[in-house]
């Protein structure tokens, strides 16, 4: 959790819409300032901010498309989807996506570490960072 970027997000209240600003309080409630992005599920949003599943998602693109997030999609080598990251970077100019855009094809390995294929680094989460319901 990170009370820094709640606040940040708090700044933009006036120029979007309650659920936007609804949806990005919970975003950056869930930052993580390590991993510099946050991953909430969809599901998690929807709980926090009691809003529709539609609106969830369209309170996600508005947001994408005003710049205050950026997201990475994340999926296992077999294809299944995990949880966006959402990076915030107007919060934190090093809040961005891996170059090449996306991340794509995740791996856990045996060292307890997931690997990327598109990426020059490894990044270190345990198995309950993509729990439903975790973010930080």
């Amino acid at each position: 959790m990170s009370w820094k970027a709640v606040e940040w997000a708090k700044t933009w209240n006036g120029e979007l819409t309650t659920a936007e600003a609804f949806v990005l309080f919970m975003i950056a409630e869930h930052f993580n300032e390590k991993e510099l992005r946050a991953w909430p599920s969809a599901g998690t949003l929807e709980r926090q901010t009691r809003l529709g599943r539609s609106t969830v998602f369209r309170s996600i693109r508005k947001l994408e498309g005003k710049h205050l997030i950026e997201i990475e999609t994340w999926m296992t080598p077999q294809g299944r989807l995990l949880s966006n990251r959402y990076c915030l970077p107007l919060y934190n100019d090093r809040s961005v996506p891996r170059p090449g855009g996306r991340v794509v094809r995740q791996e856990f390995g045996a060292d307890g570490k997931w690997l990327t294929e598109d990426a020059e680094e490894e990044w270190v989460f345990s198995e309950a960072d993509f729990a439903e319901g975790t973010a930080s």
